[in-house]
């Protein structure tokens, strides 16, 4: 009988082992499976793990996650494996069009996946049929037509296929960070955190206190995490004043920090998604459009035609967010036709910083513009055409990531998309208008300061850090990084994907990119070809496709056309 072992076993590692023993029955065959995870709470993983504090939100909102199915009773080698609601079920979910949407903390889709993993490994255990082993594969190495795995305790296992699904791994700080560390080394006074996760290593020190001054570098979702950390997890709370909004006003606690200094290098607001479902499906494209749009990828992705840019990409974004604009949110006082605004929506996609009375410009002033596209995420202020094309952007995710992934581009040009994508995503991906009115309330507050938000001059100083912009000088104690880097394979630090490159198991799509894989996620490398029994599911693999951190490609078809093919090969 075969050997397969899964080595990581948050959601996707999850969803491999249900969509494999589900395939397995279907054909009839048997294997032996191993489980490889030291993580406290199986099946959610480190991201979603249980005790975390409820201020590490959720950035999908309990109305999508009814996408999030549930898993029907099957036999399995004579043992029942139960079923296990979806989502909507399991929460009990009730949405209203005109309520908000609701963002649950991380822990509680947490408690809905180790859940799940328990009804289905509770049985499996039981009768002999699934082996769980808690420890951290450190090395993987073919031999012959097998793998060797080794644990950091020197352990050895022997397998014939293995599946990776490890999600978030290190990868090499920058120069400017490692000086960070270097300085903050043996000095007690100050404190640098290196990661923003989890938020309980920075909460606990008590450099931090009622008179600290602490600079976040970044200003996206981590650091939205971080700055609810620093003030709710220290005593300070926010009092919503106005229902409909969401509103708020802060009051600091005695422990909570004095002040709050983000920074980025580029100081642009992450833009929040809309209040209500009926304020989101103004933005949402016919299904005849999104046809239109996931035909005009795939001609192009997938056929034999060779490009040497991505204006087609941009073409298609243009073509469907100028149809929902003109239909639902063009202002009545203005004449455009639709080849004008599908002409001043593809210039901007060449150029962020190019102007049209239909585009937003906040004149470099982060402060308006949050205040701003608040008012257009709760149906306050009139929609600019750039916050219209980044929420069509997000309503074309599917079409996006199934039209980007195993394709036929050249490289570069993959790059280019993907950093194109990465670029739209302080809109497509934004935070909850909740988040954002947090913010607005520590900035009316006096709290979180502005003025060095834009890529300030930072040195090293006795006392902590020097930030500089302009005329004006802030001093901080406490500096953390809220930048998660991206998944380039060649700068991660693990010693397993280390090992595995060295060994010329797995090769990236790119340099900037993830491991190369197939459809049915085999890793290729040009060196060997196709290593059927390796296989890779997650962020690791991006490159070969997109979309690959959301819960949905957790639980999608990428995981099953592995598990199907897994099973072919028993």
């Amino acid at each position: 009988m075969k050997k397969i072992a899964i080595v990581g076993v948050g959601p996707r590692g999850l969803s491999a082992l249900e969509s494999l023993l589900v395939s397995i029955s279907n054909q009839q065959k048997e294997v032996e499976i191993t489980l490889f995870d030291n993580a406290e709470h199986l099946g959610a993983g480190e991201v979603w793990r249980l005790n975390q504090p409820d201020v590490n939100w959720l950035n999908i909102s309990e109305r999508d996650l009814e996408t999030l199915d549930g898993r029907k009773e099957f036999l399995y080698r004579n043992t029942t494996i139960p079923h296990f609601p979806s989502y909507r079920e399991w929460a009990n979910t009730n949405h209203k069009s005109n309520k908000p949407d609701f963002f649950p903390p991380r822990n509680k889709i947490g408690r809905y996946f180790k859940e799940r993993f328990e009804t289905l490994s509770a049985p499996l255990l039981k009768n002999g049929l699934l082996e769980l082993i808690s420890t951290e594969i450190s090395r993987i190495d073919k031999e012959g037509d097998r793998f060797h795995l080794e644990d950091t305790k020197q352990h050895h296992y022997f397998f014939n296929e293995v599946l990776l699904t490890i999600g978030h791994q290190p990868t090499e700080n920058s120069e400017e960070l490692n000086e960070w560390m270097d300085h903050a080394k043996g000095n007690k006074a100050v404190l640098l955190a290196e990661k923003p996760y989890p938020v309980e290593s920075f909460l606990a020190s008590e450099v931090i206190d009622g008179s600290s001054q602490v600079a976040l570098r970044g200003f996206g979702l981590a650091m939205i995490d971080v700055m609810r950390a620093l003030t709710l997890e220290k005593g300070g709370r926010f009092e919503i004043v106005n229902e409909e909004t969401l509103e708020g006003v802060y009051h600091p606690s005695e422990e909570s920090p004095k002040k709050i200094i983000p920074f980025s290098l580029d100081g642009k607001p992450p833009i929040p998604k809309p209040l209500t479902k009926k304020l989101d499906e103004q933005f949402k494209p016919s299904k005849a459009q999104l046809q239109t749009f996931s035909s005009a990828l795939t001609e192009i992705t997938f056929g034999n035609a060779a490009v040497d840019n991505i204006d087609f990409f941009k073409e298609a974004v243009a073509e469907v967010a100028s149809g929902v604009y003109i239909k639902n949110l063009l202002p009545k006082e203005q004449s455009y036709s639709s080849e004008e605004i599908r002409k001043v929506i593809l210039a901007w996609l060449d150029d962020e910083d190019y102007s049209h009375p239909l585009l937003y410009d906040a004149e470099n002033n982060t402060k308006k513009s949050i205040q701003d596209y608040l008012k257009m995420a709760t149906g306050k202020g009139e929609i600019s055409l750039d916050y219209c094309v980044g929420q069509v952007w997000r309503h074309c995710h599917y079409p996006i990531f199934d039209a980007f992934s195993y394709t036929n581009l050249e490289e570069d040009i993959l790059v280019k998309a993907f950093k194109l994508h990465g670029r739209m995503k302080r809109y497509s991906f934004g935070p909850p208008v909740e988040s954002m009115q947090q913010l607005w309330a520590l900035i009316q507050a006096k709290v979180v300061t502005l003025h060095f938000v834009d890529n300030p001059d930072i040195s090293t100083i006795p006392e902590g850090w020097k930030l500089k912009k302009e005329s004006k000088t802030i001093t901080v104690s406490t500096l953390i990084n809220c930048v998660l880097d991206a998944p380039q394979l060649l700068k991660v630090t693990s010693p397993l994907v280390k090992n595995l490159l060295c060994n010329e198991l797995i090769a990236p799509v790119h340099t900037k990119l993830g491991i190369a894989t197939t459809e049915e996620a085999s890793v290729l490398t040009p060196e060997n070809g196709v290593i059927p029994p390796l296989s890779v599911l997650g962020r690791l693999a991006k490159g070969s496709v997109l979309g690959v951190d959301s819960i949905s490609a957790c639980f999608g078809e990428r995981v099953q056309q592995w598990a199907d093919a897994t099973a072919r090969r028993m």
